[in-house]
């Protein structure tokens, strides 16, 4: 009664409390007869958890609060307290867990004076939890993910028959009281729950990696686990590989593997710099930057390395390749008239034309192949990222700032734009409506996250 359509309500096991403080697996807890709902959500102040208030889940809402975290995890896996006299609520979202809702969220306690450790004895300055509790067909879920200053990360995840054993499962002692509480949904990060996933780089876990998460920045995975650099993911045309730059074997080199991570490949062994590689959209070539010449120039080869043609010529450089949907152009940046613009060529390097004047590059298609996203400097000398015609004209400015807004990425239905921006003092990876709203951070993790590239659809 009285909730409103497209509210989330936080439905606690009311007046519920458990305390078995040794727990066995498959013991069966004595059930709640209260069901409304069987959804539990908390977040913050642990130490308290009858007394949370889930209204202050908003970005920011805890700052200048007084807040304590407590975990214990099964296994002592995690344990630990974060006391703090400041948390940050950096992320949440509405979810979907068998077909109900439930709502994550990710705290940060910047000073704490303790922090959470993890099973590896690093110090943990974030956690994600409890992440969730949302009834299934059969089962509960409960999962817990701490997070470091180090990129250390552990999760632990647990399925049981009920809400009640998955409590037990992570907490000796707890209580549940209230009644159903409307929670206010982060639209915009909902909106991109089903649009896919991104690949991009990141330092998370101390060096370059590659990663892949879903389009709303949930469940990221990472792909590559190597000293070296990976850089510059691009994902073929199907979706099932990812071309890639590594150091791994000593200098800049083109790499590509399975969308999992699997069957990774070296395509191109030069001893000169190869890098930013672009697919054509039949999937069995690849367009990439190479300074075998002298000066940076675009090579194309088959997806296996074979078969490699120089594209283009002279004392200019041409880099930051993106060829078009149909596979006819490339459009590029270069400063084949002196000073860094974009251009476009056929897809044979032939008969480029200059699109724009000016510190403009980064070029990426839009999907249908009228549209070109790109990031200039040419307003303050700070970039932004643009929006021109493919002929170049209608240019139109989406992100405006005193920061740097880089490398756009489009959705593949061409709605939305990925891009990387330092406007929160680190880089990371932000999705935009193609007419530069509905601003959603994706990145939550220390270290930057940069080169976003979007999946196509299969």
């Amino acid at each position: 009664a009285g909730q409103k359509p497209g509210e989330l309500y936080v439905s606690p096991l009311k007046n519920f409390s458990v305390a078995v403080p040794k727990f066995a697996f498959g013991t069966r807890v004595q059930k709640s007869n209260n069901r409304d709902g069987g959804l539990v959500v908390f977040i913050g102040g642990f130490g308290d958890l009858e007394r949370i208030d889930y209204a202050r889940l908003a970005p920011g809402a805890f700052a200048g609060q007084d807040s304590a975290a407590r975990l214990a995890a099964y296994g002592n896996a995690l344990s630990g307290v974060a006391q703090a006299n400041r948390a940050e609520v950096l992320d949440r979202e509405p979810l979907s867990v068998a077909g109900e809702p439930a709502l994550y969220a990710l705290v940060r306690f910047p000073e704490a004076s303790q922090a959470i450790k993890g099973g590896t004895g690093k110090r943990m300055d974030s956690f994600r939890g409890l992440l969730l509790l949302a009834r299934g067909e059969f089962f509960y879920t409960l999962a817990v993910e701490v997070g470091g200053i180090f990129g250390e990360s552990l999760t632990r995840e647990q399925q049981v028959e009920s809400g009640e054993q998955a409590v037990q499962r992570f907490f000796g002692e707890i209580t549940f009281q209230g009644s159903p509480i409307p929670v206010v949904r982060d639209t915009a990060r909902a909106a991109l729950a089903g649009a896919g996933q991104v690949v991009f780089s990141s330092t998370r876990d101390g060096n370059y990696e590659i990663y892949v998460a879903r389009a709303d920045g949930s469940h990221p995975t990472r792909l590559t686990n190597h000293p070296a650099e990976d850089r510059f993911p691009a994902w073929s045309p199907d979706g099932t590989r990812i071309a890639f730059v590594s150091d791994r074997d000593g200098n800049p080199d083109i790499y590509v593997m399975n969308a999992d991570g699997s069957s990774l490949t070296r395509l191109t062994s030069d001893s000169a710099l190869d890098g930013l590689p672009a697919w054509l959209p039949e999937g069995r070539r690849i367009v990439f930057v190479s300074r075998r010449a002298g000066e940076a120039q675009l090579y194309l080869m088959n997806a296996d390395g074979s078969n490699l043609v120089q594209l283009t010529h002279g004392p200019a450089v041409h880099f930051m390749p993106a060829v078009s949907p149909d596979g006819t152009k490339i459009a590029f940046t270069s400063n084949l008239d002196g000073a860094l613009g974009i251009y476009v060529a056929n897809a044979d390097g032939s008969n480029p034309v200059r699109l724009t004047k000016g510190m403009d590059g980064d070029p990426v298609w839009s999907p249908e192949g009228t549209r070109i996203a790109f990031e200039s400097g040419r307003e303050d000398g700070t970039s932004d990222v643009y929006l021109m015609n493919a002929d170049g004209s209608n240019r139109v400015q989406l992100t405006r700032g005193s920061t740097g807004n880089l490398l756009p990425a489009w959705s593949p239905d061409g709605a939305k734009i990925a891009f990387q921006t330092n406007r929160d003092g680190d880089w990371e990876v932000y999705v935009m409506n193609a007419d530069g709203t509905g601003l959603v951070n994706l990145s939550v993790s220390r270290g930057p996250d940069v080169e976003p590239d979007w999946r196509p659809k299969k």
